[in-house]
C-alpha cells in the first residue's frame, strides 16, 4: 500500500503532496506561497520524489530528499538538502531551496553550504581541491599567522585549498571586484609592495548586475576575503591566495539566507571552515 495515500495537509486543507521535482521547479513566488504547506508536509511525511508517489512496494519506500533521523543518527542527505535534529520546519524548507533547488543556478554557493553542513562533502569530490583537518597543514608561517591571528580562524578549523584550475578559483578570478582592485593597484602589484589586501564582494554593483548568477554565487560563498601576497610578475601574470573564513554574523538587515545559516551555526549544525583559493591569471591591458 502506498504510504502517502492517507496524507492530508492541514495547512493547505487538501491532499496534495509536493514532490522533490516540483519544489525544485518552483519560482521564488510559488515557493513562498506554498512554504507553510511544504513545512507541514516535511514534518509529517518528508518530501518524496515523483517515482515514490506511485511506488507500491513498501520495501522500496524511502523519504526521498531526506533520511528521517533514527536514534543517534544525524541528518544524512540523500539528495543534497539537510534534515538535522534541531532544525525547524522553516529551516528544513530553506535547506531544500539553498542546497538543492538553487544548486543548478548557483552551484558555488550551494556547495559552500553543503561543505559546512556535511563535513566538506563537495570539496572532497573536487579533484582540484584539497581538504585539511586544521591549520597545521599551512606551511607558510606568515599565511598561518594571518589566518590565526588576524582573521581569527581557530587552529582546529577544517578547510579547503583550491588550485587555480578549480571552478571556485576561476569564479573568484573573474569577479569584477578583483578586476577593479588590479586596475587600481597595478603599480603596487608590479613592485610587490602589497602583503595583504581586503576585498569585498558587492552584490549590488552595476557590473555584478550584468552577471547576477555568478555574482550571487560569489557573494553567497565568500562575501569578504583577504588577498594574500597579490602581485603581478614581469610577464603581467597576476597571482594571489584568496583567504576566506566561512562564518556568519547575524544581519541587521533583511538577509534571509544569511540569518538561516547563522541560526544553524548557532545550533552547531553549520560548521565554520576556511577557504584558500589560488589564483593565477594573465592581465589584459
Amino acid at each position: 500500500m502506498n504510504r502517502f495515500k492517507n496524507f492530508f495537509n492541514k495547512v493547505a486543507n487538501n491532499s496534495k503532496i509536493f514532490s522533490r521535482e516540483e519544489i525544485k521547479n518552483m519560482s521564488s513566488d510559488e515557493f513562498r506561497q506554498n512554504e507553510k504547506a511544504i513545512d507541514y508536509q516535511l514534518e509529517n511525511i518528508g518530501v518524496p520524489m515523483n517515482s515514490e508517489l506511485t511506488e507500491q512496494s513498501p520495501k522500496k519506500q524511502s523519504n526521498g530528499l531526506f533520511n528521517i533521523k533514527k536514534s543517534g543518527q544525524k541528518g544524512v542527505p540523500t539528495g543534497g538538502a539537510s534534515f538535522y535534529e534541531g532544525m525547524t520546519p522553516g529551516e528544513k524548507a530553506q535547506s531544500i531551496l539553498y542546497e538543492d533547488a538553487m544548486r543548478p543556478f548557483v552551484p558555488m554557493a550551494a556547495n559552500s553550504i553543503r561543505n559546512g553542513m556535511h563535513d566538506m562533502s563537495e570539496a572532497r569530490k573536487d579533484k582540484n581541491a584539497t581538504v585539511f583537518n586544521d591549520l597545521s597543514n599551512i606551511q607558510d608561517k606568515k599565511l598561518y599567522s594571518l589566518m590565526r591571528d588576524t582573521i581569527n580562524i581557530p587552529h582546529n578549523t577544517k578547510g579547503v585549498v583550491y588550485n587555480p584550475y578549480s571552478d571556485f578559483s576561476k569564479k573568484l578570478s573573474n569577479a569584477p571586484e578583483l578586476k577593479d582592485f588590479i586596475k587600481k593597484n597595478y603599480d603596487a602589484l608590479k613592485n610587490g609592495s602589497l602583503e595583504t589586501a581586503p576585498l569585498n564582494m558587492d552584490l549590488k554593483s552595476i557590473k555584478n548586475l550584468l552577471d547576477p548568477l555568478d555574482s550571487a554565487a560569489r557573494w553567497g560563498s565568500v562575501g569578504h576575503v583577504t588577498l594574500y601576497k597579490p602581485k603581478i610578475d614581469a610577464n603581467d601574470n597576476f597571482s594571489t591566495r584568496v583567504v576566506d573564513y566561512y562564518d556568519f554574523d547575524k544581519s541587521k538587515d533583511i538577509n534571509v539566507p544569511n540569518n538561516w545559516a547563522y541560526g544553524l551555526q548557532e545550533k552547531g549544525i553549520m560548521k565554520n571552515y576556511y577557504n584558500i583559493a589560488d589564483i593565477y591569471k594573465k592581465i589584459k591591458k
